[in-house]
Order: C-alpha cells, then sequence, then structure tokens
C-alpha cells in the first residue's frame, strides 16, 4: 500500500514498523500502563463502544468536556448508529442522549482520503447524565508555533481494552503548510481513533487537548491539530470553549 503518495509525503517516516501486531508499534512498544487514574487527565479518556444497526461494534476512544461532552472522530460514528455506549475509568457505562457529526466531514475508505479528511475528523457525543467535573480540562491550539514540544497520547488500545495507557512522544506540527494536521510516533493501531493528543503548559501545568488521534499507518501517525483548520475549528466552538 503506497501511503507516501507525492503529496502526502510529509507524514512519512521512520520507514516501516519493525513490529505489527493489533497495534503499530515503531520499534519497541513504549506504551505505559496509566495508574493514577484519579487525577487529569487521565479520567477524562474513555472509551466508546457505537452499536449499528447492521449489528457491527465499532470501538474507540473519546474524551471529556464540560462534563457532559465526548469528542472523538466522525469516522467512530459513521452509519446507522443504534446506540452509544460511554465507559468511563472505573469501568462504569453511560449512555449517550445524542451526537454531532463536523458537517465538512466525508467518509471515504482509500488511505489518501482518510488522511485528506483528517482535520474535517471530528464529532460530539452529548451524555444522558454529566460524567463529572472536567471543566479544568482545557481545548486550545497552544502549541502550534512550537515544533520541539513532545505530546502525550492518552488511549485504550484494542490488545489490552481494559488498560488505559499512555505515550509520550515528538510532535511534528506542519503549521508551515498543514496548519491543521500533526505527524507523531506514538504506538497505535484499531480502536485508537478519537484518543487525545494532550500537552501539559510548560508554565502553568495545565493539561490541554491539542488534537486527536485519526489515522494510523506502517510509517505515520497522523492527528487533527484544534484550531488550524477554520471550519473545524467553529464546529468545536460549537460546543466547546476554545479558550
Amino acid at each position: 500500500m503506497k501511503i507516501c503518495a507525492a503529496f502526502f509525503t510529509i507524514f512519512c517516516f521512520l520507514g516501516p514498523a519493525v513490529q505489527k501486531t493489533q497495534a503499530t508499534f515503531f520499534g519497541e512498544d513504549t506504551r505505559r500502563s496509566v495508574t493514577k487514574n484519579d487525577v487529569l487527565p487521565y479520567k477524562a479518556v474513555v472509551r466508546i463502544h457505537v452499536a449499528l444497526r447492521n449489528g457491527k461494534v465499532r470501538r474507540c476512544n473519546g474524551v471529556i468536556f464540560e462534563s457532559v461532552y465526548v469528542a472523538t472522530n466522525a469516522h467512530c460514528v459513521q452509519g446507522v448508529v443504534a446506540a452509544i455506549r460511554v465507559v468511563t475509568t472505573d469501568g462504569v457505562e453511560h449512555a449517550a442522549a445524542s451526537y454531532s457529526v463536523n458537517p465538512e466531514y466525508e467518509h471515504g475508505d482509500d488511505s489518501n482520503h482518510v488522511i485528506k479528511m483528517v482535520p474535517e475528523d471530528v464529532a460530539f457525543i452529548k451524555m444522558k447524565k454529566r460524567l463529572g467535573i472536567y471543566r479544568s480540562l482545557k481545548i486550545s491550539d497552544f502549541l502550534r508555533g512550537d515544533r520541539r514540544e513532545r505530546l502525550w497520547l492518552i488511549a485504550y488500545h484494542r490488545d489490552q481494552w481494559d488498560q488505559l495507557k499512555e505515550e509520550r512522544c515528538q510532535a511534528r506540527i506542519n503549521w508551515w503548510l498543514f496548519r491543521d494536521r500533526a505527524e507523531y510516533e506514538c504506538d497505535t493501531g484499531p480502536s485508537v481513533s478519537g484518543a487525545p493528543l494532550l500537552a501539559r503548559h510548560p508554565d502553568t501545568g495545565e493539561w490541554y487537548v491539542v488534537g486527536l488521534h485519526s489515522a494510523s499507518g506502517e510509517s505515520f501517525n497522523a492527528g487533527f491539530m484544534v484550531g488550524g483548520h477554520k471550519k473545524a475549528s467553529e464546529f468545536i466552538r460549537s460546543h466547546v470553549s476554545i479558550q
């Protein structure tokens, strides 16, 4: 599969994956199990089960905002959805009341289309009940101007779906060409879609969600960076206040 087509070579680095199981590893598996689930930002990361009317179930990650919203990828809620369940770090399942998909997102099957649609690949799930007090977790694009910063990818992976894991990896934020995308070396795979890309402010120590993981390949990971894409940013602003 030729993911590194001419226009998208900026995403491709490190060559093929050294190891490949249910997750895509860039060399050694450097994921770490999270044990401090009682503090932000870990407690804000959730598992999402999307039941489709054709009987299939889709699994993704998401992140809680303002206690009642969960941000995830648009492709996670594509198709005819019968029900959405959100599982918090305490293992409790919560029912969704509704969901809203970014109207700019168009679903496609080919890899180039997936990469092109990364900036639009965002949706919000509204819960029936509040999930807790997570208002201090902010959504921002404050790292777009500094490619030297590192990101945290915090996610549940299919190979250990009940265990939250974190990994810190170098962000390559393509603000000079693709203001709405980032590439990084964190280990991902199926079900990691919608996992938050987080950063911690070096001065204040506050946690920010700066993007969502959207696409994986043998030689790249691609994420949507908050604020870089005008219409997607407007969609986010309609649900969550960007500070």
